[in-house]
């Protein structure tokens, strides 16, 4: 279900959510963003008047109807924000809109930002660089209260072509997880018990020189690429 609003004030939309939750058969909702929605009040004034709470206000009631709605639908609700300066700083800071008590019933909070500019061989270039293959996301965690809070910071790639390059992503844990063997320039996948190199189902080796080589037969070999990310996810399991 895809709703682009028009006219429609903060309040109409953060109803019809509950509304569609309440049915019972979401299972995802995806807010985007919640900086652009505009209060009732802000709709009914003109450009000369004040409007004070924003959207932090209807945002306040929504988040305390809607958390228990999530548990009882079995529904998972996530929310897109920007970062706006806060003016009354002396020093250089930003805040996310929306007040207190949304940020209070957030489980988890992340902020993403831009990291360094990757050539197609994904080898960090300068920022100034003139052509650019892609970039690392930088992810930090603000706040979490599903898991231990042992991780503050993580990464992930994104290439201009094709979007989140998972690919490099798989590859990245499974050589700092010792999934994939290296060996100076040499990627390998090694059987743990007998230390000989695997086949793959085309009776390929895998064992690969570069980088490159490695990701091209991830591209080309899903099923592969699959079994890799599930000895990965095992991995950080353990």
């Amino acid at each position: 279900i895809f709703i682009f609003p028009q006219e429609e004030s903060a309040e109409q939309l953060l109803q019809t959510t509950i509304d569609l939750v309440e049915t019972g058969s979401i299972g995802l909702l995806i807010i985007d963003l919640l900086a652009t929605l505009v209060s009732k009040q802000a709709y009914e004034k003109s450009l000369e008047e004040k409007t004070y709470c924003g959207i932090a206000a209807p945002l306040t009631t929504w988040t305390s109807k809607i958390l228990p709605m999530l548990t009882k639908y079995d529904c998972t609700v996530i929310c897109i924000n920007q970062e706006r300066d806060v003016l009354n700083s002396m020093f250089p800071t930003t805040n996310t809109p929306g007040g207190k008590a949304f940020k209070f019933g957030c489980h988890v909070r992340l902020s993403l930002r831009k990291g360094r500019y990757l050539d197609s061989n994904y080898k960090e270039i300068p920022n100034n660089s003139e052509s650019n293959f892609g970039q690392m996301t930088e992810v930090q965690v603000i706040k979490n209260k599903l898991t231990k809070p042992d991780r503050k910071l993580c990464k992930f790639t994104i290439t201009f072509d094709n979007g989140i390059d998972y690919w490099n992503d798989i590859f990245n844990l499974g050589v700092s997880l010792g999934v994939i063997d290296k060996s100076g320039a040499w990627y390998s996948i090694v059987d743990k018990e007998t230390g000989e190199i695997k086949k793959g189902n085309d009776g390929t080796l895998l064992k690969f020189q570069g980088k490159s080589n490695f990701l091209e037969y991830m591209h080309n070999n899903e099923d592969f690429t699959q079994e890799l990310n599930n000895e990965v996810l095992v991995k950080i399991e353990e």
